[in-house]
């Protein structure tokens, strides 16, 4: 045999013998991780939470949209009250808060020339 040779198989059999220790000194991860999954065999995982909560938004019927509720309002500049006014709520339809909106400034406006 050459000399190359005779190193190439020197170094072949180092290497053999650096993998047979570090593999004796291995600490098996699969069987850690298996029986951590034995543990947490009856436990529900957060992909399944989240794939019983999504079904359940699926299968939930939206309900139907309440009518809006209007609510009061007061008016106080300095000392004078003036009389309550009805304003519709956000998220009322944008024609009904609109005209809310204008029957406030309309009926101000007609408070204003009755007080001059």
């Amino acid at each position: 045999r050459s000399a190359r040779s005779q190193q190439d198989v020197q170094r072949q059999s180092g290497l053999d013998e650096e993998l047979a220790l570090e593999r004796s000194l291995d600490v098996r991860l699969s069987d850690d991780f298996l029986q951590r999954e034995r543990e947490q065999a009856g436990v529900t995982s957060l992909r399944e939470l989240a794939r019983e909560h999504w079904e359940g938004a699926r299968t939930a019927e939206p309900s139907a949209p309440a009518a809006p509720a209007r609510a009061p309002l007061l008016q106080r500049s300095g000392r004078r009250e003036h009389k309550e006014h009805t304003v519709a709520p956000l998220g009322a339809d944008a024609t009904e808060q609109q005209a809310s909106l204008r029957s406030l400034l309309l009926a101000r406006a007609r408070e204003q020339e009755a007080e001059a």
